[in-house]
């Protein structure tokens, strides 16, 4: 395997095994052209994420500190306190231009080019970044999102039919174009200090003087060593070089002793002596932090008596309904709790005795429409059905629903439901579409809905995908539309665990805090 010769090995990766079978069987010029296609389709991309401030997943960067952006500096250009984590001057940023590709007839590589301020390749700096510290969150950028890797597969297997037709060249990354031209380096130019009085001048590290021109405007830099220049760019120190003098004035304005002196370090205080062990007493189990699962709410305490066609029937004829779907064990209580009704409610059920299914109506006050039904398949499983859940206005945004899904998800689970099912609606008041996710719902987009997103969306299958991206939340909480969801009820589930995140997370009246 051919490995790249411009591309130093520091944050290098790796593209292969993403061409079609007739790449693979081509002569080696034509392989290495379709290579060079990805590198160029790859480059695009890649500049793509970048300017949108995304990491190697897809996903948001971590923000910048207020401190950061206070402080924010840039050898290539001027800085934007603004501008995405890594880039401070955009496209002029190392992070952007100097990252390149370089194809071989079985594959490409991709990576970041030698900085020539500092002599070392970029990548070292960017796997800094990727490691992270304790005060420096953790941001990669090291490769190509899977969005990405699947928007250059497509455009060059498109652009190997083409080629094949001799309808294409081989492209040039789409980079931006940068006010005044990309940066020029100038790296050595510069006459070595020569003092003019020798014998009293104070003796020269290995200094490294260099030369950078920026839009036709040359800047000089100057410091001890490359490493000390790398870490000053990096933290935002970097002022360019000083006399002694004021050196000197530095350290004595920020209370430090003079250069060369070694301060006397303070006194440690004393260590409390260590308690002694207590074998008589047993050892608290730790504890891991946080719920591990969902929060448990409850029974509910409404009353549960016939209704519609049954209102006529015997109390038996109810019951034997009742226990046909969910089972004979299942009471009042048990019911009333599974429907999620709050205690002050009547719950009226409807069904027949050896039906496979058993309607109910919830009547209360804080809801304009309350109904459902539990449905058993021929697998022998139960599936809740929610029909309608509408809160009225004057008493929306103070957690009813949230109450309601949470007895349905706990005691759900409890008595072995298989999922929970909603028609997650957006009409004139219906918010469903965008609270029922929140809860924990998810399921596939329909092809209805595919067809209107835009094509770099359409990659996602579910909704929970699609609003795991930034861009994709935005784009459903503005053209979001009725679809159907669902709610794996089975314990360890996702949908548990995202319900249990939005439960805790979520700040409530403490009023209406049912725990």
């Amino acid at each position: 395997m051919q490995a790249a010769t411009k591309i130093p090995a520091p944050a290098r990766f790796r593209v292969t095994g993403i061409e079609p079978s007739s790449v693979r069987a081509a002569a080696p010029a034509d392989r290495l052209a379709y290579w060079r296609a990805v590198v160029a389709f790859g480059v695009e991309a890649k500049e793509r994420e970048l300017a949108r401030g995304l990491d190697r997943r897809g996903k948001d960067l971590a923000p910048l500190s207020p401190k950061t952006i206070a402080q924010r500096k840039s050898a290539m250009g001027p800085a934007d306190p603004r501008a995405p984590a890594l880039q401070p001057a955009h496209g002029l940023s190392r992070t952007r231009s100097l990252f390149t590709g370089e194809a071989t007839p079985d594959g490409c590589w991709f990576g970041w080019l030698v900085d020539p301020h500092t002599g070392e390749p970029w990548g070292n700096m960017l796997l800094i970044h990727r490691k992270g510290g304790k005060h420096l969150p953790k941001r990669d950028v090291v490769g190509l999102s899977p969005a990405s890797l699947h928007d250059v597969t497509r455009k060059a297997a498109a652009w190997w039919v083409e080629y094949q037709a001799g309808r294409a060249s081989t492209p040039e990354p789409d980079r931006p174009t940068y006010p005044g031209g990309k940066p020029k380096f100038l790296v050595g130019n510069v006459p070595r200090y020569t003092p003019r009085n020798p014998a009293n001048a104070a003796p020269k590290s290995n200094a490294r003087i260099s030369q950078v021109e920026i839009n036709g405007q040359a800047y000089i830099l100057q410091s001890g060593s490359a490493a000390q220049t790398r870490r000053m760019i990096a933290s935002g120190r970097y002022s360019g070089p000083r006399s002694r003098a004021e050196r000197a004035a530095e350290r004595v304005r920020l209370g430090l002793p003079p250069q060369g002196t070694t301060p006397t370090a303070p006194p440690r205080p004393p260590s409390p002596p260590a308690r002694p062990e207590r074998p008589d007493v047993a050892r608290k189990p730790t504890r891991r932090k946080g719920p591990l699962d969902v929060p448990a709410f409850p029974a509910s305490n409404a009353t549960v008596a016939p209704g519609g066609a049954l209102a006529t029937h015997r109390a038996a004829d109810v019951r034997r309904a009742i226990a046909g779907v969910l089972g004979p064990e299942t009471t009042s209580q048990r019911l009333a709790s599974l429907v999620g009704a709050p205690d002050d409610a009547v719950v009226e059920v409807m069904g027949a005795p050896g039906s496979s299914f058993v309607r109910y109506s919830v009547k209360h006050p804080a809801f304009d429409a309350f109904h459902g039904t539990f449905e058993k398949t021929p697998e022998g499983r139960v599936v809740h059905k929610i029909d309608r859940l509408d809160v009225v206005p004057e008493r929306q945004a103070r957690g009813y629903g949230a109450r309601v899904h949470g007895r349905q998800v706990y005691w759900g689970g409890k008595h072995g439901l298989d999922r929970l099912t909603v028609v997650a609606s957006r009409a004139d008041n219906d918010v469903g579409f965008s609270v029922w996710p929140r809860f924990g719902y998810d399921g596939p987009i329909p092809e209805s809905i595919r067809r209107t997103m835009p094509e770099d969306l359409r990659r996602f299958a579910t909704l929970r995908d699609l609003l795991d991206d930034p861009e994709g939340r935005r784009w459903w909480l503005v053209n979001g539309d009725t679809i159907k969801l669902a709610f794996d009820l089975k314990p360890g589930s996702q949908d548990r665990m995202r319900w249990n995140l939005y439960w805790t997370r979520t700040p409530r009246n403490p009023i209406d805090n049912p725990r």
